[in-house]
């Protein structure tokens, strides 16, 4: 009989513990691109912090100065973008330097996506627009 009250007080022992035990934080979903948007990612394959500036619409407007816009961590956004997604119907064009300047630049054509990882722009985009 002792012994039942001591199984007793062991499996609510057992249950209470486990009820208290901290289960590990879910791992945050990637930012997903809205349609008609253009998403710069700091991450390779569309992962990390992301910048959707709200001037790039749907073949609308441009960012002549990265340095000047964060990413969603609050990360400042120039050199620092290694994936890119393009949801609109229009070319993006994205410079090595402020302005639509540089040595090099990259075309992302309408409804893709290109990561930038080991090519000579990785890290390296500091404006885009519109083609």
């Amino acid at each position: 009989m002792g012994s039942n009250k001591a199984l007793t007080a062991l499996v609510v022992a057992l249950t209470t513990i486990s009820a208290v035990t901290v289960s590990p934080q879910p791992v945050s979903a990637a930012y997903v691109c809205a349609d008609n948007k253009v998403c710069f990612y700091d991450g390779r394959n569309y992962t990390g912090t992301v910048f959707a500036p709200q001037e790039m619409y749907n073949n609308y407007g441009s960012v002549p100065d990265f340095s000047r816009r964060v990413f969603t961590n609050g990360t400042n956004a120039n050199d620092r973008t290694t994936s890119i997604i393009n949801n609109t119907g229009w070319i993006v064009l994205a410079y090595t330097d402020v302005r639509f300047d540089g040595f090099a630049w990259v075309r992302i054509g309408p409804d893709s996506r290109i990561n930038l990882e080991h090519t000579v722009v990785d890290n390296q985009i500091s404006s885009a627009k519109f083609q």
